[in-house]
């Protein structure tokens, strides 16, 4: 008895602040907090997702219809900026007079010849664009990508600036190996460079845009399918 008279006391003599503020903290007992981060999950899904498509096995990626949508449309764009620097090039009055670079008139030189015109269809159809996409994608442009992913673990700038040399890098190697890797043919044939260059950048992107090699190889092999059957057709 006493100790209840004694709470009834305490209760009597709190303040009306007191009071109030005892009955907020009874309103709060039982209320859950929430604490939502925007995005993050989502992230973590991405990175998931874009963790398992560059490891899945190069066999498999046949099998992903996704792959060839890739292709086809990175050539599709490749072919309308080749047009557009194309005509840049003939408005700033810098183009060969015949249209052609050494290397598309080595192929025709090369398609002429009847004993060997099949095989060497299959070489620049099929077997070139494996060997090229192995060094200048897989070894090369991957190459410098994971090294800007080492150095730059723990900084985005980084990582990207690294990427970003990592396109221009690869292409530019790219298009000076169709220029025999000479300085003397660059020079002779240099109005024709930007656009080995461009395409160099377009198989790059149809291998990084989901991390599937095989989408640069078919680009790749798209590319000098249409450029092999016009020169027969023309």
């Amino acid at each position: 008895m006493t100790n209840n008279k004694n709470t009834e006391n305490n209760v009597n003599s709190m303040s009306e602040e007191d009071k109030k503020s005892m009955e907020f903290l009874k309103s709060q007992e039982n209320q859950v907090v929430v604490i939502d981060i925007p995005n993050h999950k989502n992230e973590i899904e991405t990175s998931k997702t874009e963790k398992k498509r560059k490891h899945v096995n190069f066999f498999k990626q046949f099998l992903i219809p996704r792959v060839y949508y890739t292709a086809i449309v990175v050539y599709i764009l490749f072919m309308i900026t080749n047009n557009i620097v194309h005509f840049l090039l003939v408005a700033l009055n810098i183009y060969d007079e015949d249209g052609k670079s050494l290397n598309e008139e080595d192929l025709e030189e090369a398609l002429a010849d009847g004993k060997l015109k099949y095989i060497f269809v299959i070489y620049v159809v099929i077997i070139g664009p494996i060997i090229e996409e192995l060094f200048f994608r897989l070894l090369l442009f991957r190459g410098i990508s994971i090294i800007g992913e080492k150095i730059g673990k723990n900084n985005k700038f980084i990582r990207r600036f690294i990427k970003f040399l990592a396109y221009l890098i690869s292409s530019a190697v790219f298009a000076f190996g169709h220029f025999d890797f000479s300085f003397k043919v660059l020079m002779s044939d240099y109005v024709n460079f930007p656009i080995y260059f461009i395409m160099g950048i377009f198989f790059a992107i149809a291998y990084d845009y989901d991390g599937y090699f095989l989408a640069a190889i078919l680009t790749h092999i798209l590319n000098n399918a249409v450029a092999t059957l016009l020169i027969f057709i023309l």
